[in-house]
């Protein structure tokens, strides 16, 4: 029978498992000495070797051919084969996940416990995910945790230490297993593709680790995949087919256009990247993990390795945006990011939590205020041209083009964030003084024809026009199009406006 890739290379000895040292003596030393522990609360992220190590761990206690003061498990015994091979009857696996109530926690383990072991040392109850029982299951157990009988040894696995409760987390040993460095997990993915034959470039095991968030159990699953292509070289044309592709220039990109306050680059990066088929939840989680990394390398100078494994471009990349992005933007950006991540999963838009993200961040953005210099006599200035009030009684659309940009100056003074709809809209047509005004986004028409925005617009613009100015505002998607620039581009070189 087939096995993934991850149950196949999966460790059967301490020697076999990487990355977490400490755990590793302090248990190898137990066994050599005799004295392991009633019950043991293994706690950590997926993928972290917690249920690899609980095996071995049992293997070693069980095994019938260790020796006194050795730790490592024969593998060869019959308990060490029917625990490797998930059928022991005196190592009992349980998944919290699926088996919460209180019934399951008397029946499974309670009272199995009062039975002697069968054939091995110890009887091993090994309960993955612990942190989902119930409270009525913990209270059930606590009973024996506290007075274990002397042939029952408990592991505890869980990824959510916090839900554990104090008093179970108190009457065992605890074992935080953190995540595996970068360097341990690229040197296994090399070990697993050199055992199988076949070659992969280090541009696709570094993207494997990106994808991977550092859990081993998901990169080894990610190369059985590209395994599965049957192709002697994976390079990173042939990993196209499942991985996803990199974002990294993107994500760059979008950070700089929205430190820039470019709400209008903003808004169509994310229409374009919906189109193009990008999981736009895929590209928010990118796009913290950019922020902070950006924030670390302004802070230090350098690229932490810890921080993952880049290539020299992605490096220079990233070095070289730090130079414009000040760490405390970009702590609030990141903040921003954090905030609105769980929204996914509370709206059907897709769109909202990054047009959120974009819209928030660039309203609590500073306005930009010239640098001091030393006074000066002022030198008088004309100003500029205006019709007398009652001067006109029809304004015509030249007048109004000729004063819309001061009063939007002025309404974006007041208001620095309403420079992200204003500058997004265009005159359309003027009809007995009354301006159409259009717009390419809905959110920025509602803006629009908000009561108290529209009442200061036209307000301004009817003091520099010096006559009543009244507007209406309508939704165009195909604005750029009416352009005669864009008009003309298109009938040049062919394609569409994307929204």
């Amino acid at each position: 029978m087939s096995h993934t890739l991850y149950r196949k290379y999966r460790p059967q000895q301490f020697a076999d498992i990487h990355g977490q040292v400490g755990i590793i003596t302090t248990l190898k030393n137990q066994l050599v000495s005799g004295r392991t522990a009633h019950a043991y609360l293994f706690a950590g992220t997926r993928g972290t070797g917690k249920t690899t190590t609980a095996r071995v761990l049992a293997k070693a206690v069980n095994c019938h051919t260790r020796a006194a003061g050795m730790f490592e498990p024969c593998g060869q015994c019959p308990s060490c084969t029917d625990i490797t091979a998930g059928r022991s009857i005196d190592v009992i696996e349980l998944d919290a996940a699926t088996h919460t109530g209180v019934d399951t926690v008397r029946e499974e383990i309670i009272e199995n416990s009062r039975v002697l072991p069968t054939r091995d040392r110890c009887k091993i109850f090994i309960i993955d995910e612990v942190h989902m029982l119930s409270t009525s299951s913990f209270n059930a157990l606590l009973k024996s945790l506290e007075e274990p009988p002397a042939h029952v040894i408990y592991i505890l696995a869980t990824t959510e230490l916090h839900k554990i409760p104090a008093t179970v987390a108190s009457r065992c040993q605890r074992f935080i297993f953190q995540p595996l460095a970068l360097s341990v997990m690229q040197e296994k993915l090399r070990a697993i593709a050199a055992a199988e034959n076949v070659t992969v470039a280090d541009s696709v095991v570094q993207k494997i680790l990106a994808v991977s968030g550092g859990a081993m159990r998901d990169a080894e699953s990610l190369l059985g995949q590209l395994l599965a292509l049957h192709a002697d070289t994976i390079t990173d044309e042939v990993a196209a087919a499942l991985l996803p592709p990199s974002s990294f220039s993107e994500t760059i990109e979008f950070i700089n256009r929205l430190h820039a306050s470019d709400a209008v680059a903003c808004f169509t990066l994310v229409a374009e990247l919906f189109e193009s088929g990008t999981d736009l939840v895929a590209f928010h989680d990118a796009l913290l993990r950019r922020a902070h990394e950006l924030m670390v390398c302004g802070a230090t100078g350098v690229v932490p390795r810890y921080l993952g494994i880049f290539s020299d471009d992605e490096t220079q990349q990233l070095l070289g945006a730090t130079r414009a992005l000040p760490a405390a933007w970009l702590g609030r950006l990141i903040a921003q990011l954090v905030e609105k991540r769980s929204l996914y999963k509370t709206i059907a838009s897709p769109f909202l939590p990054l047009h959120l993200v974009i819209a928030t961040t660039i309203e609590a953005a500073p306005a930009q205020r010239p640098p001091e210099t030393k006074q000066q006599t002022p030198t008088p200035v004309a100003p500029p041209p205006r019709v007398e009030p009652n001067s006109v009684t029809t304004i015509s659309r030249e007048i109004i083009e000729r004063f819309w940009p001061q009063a939007v100056q002025a309404i974006v003074t007041e208001q620095p964030s309403l420079g992200i709809v204003l500058a997004a809209t265009a005159i359309t047509d003027v009809r007995d003084n009354q301006i159409v005004l259009s717009v390419r986004f809905p959110m920025h028409r509602e803006r629009l024809i908000d009561l108290k925005l529209k009442t200061r617009i036209e307000a301004r613009l009817s003091e520099l026009c010096g006559a009543t100015v009244t507007y209406v505002a309508e939704y165009d998607p195909d604005l750029m199009s009416h352009d005669p620039n864009v008009a003309a581009a298109l009938d040049t070189f062919g394609g569409r406006v994307v929204a």
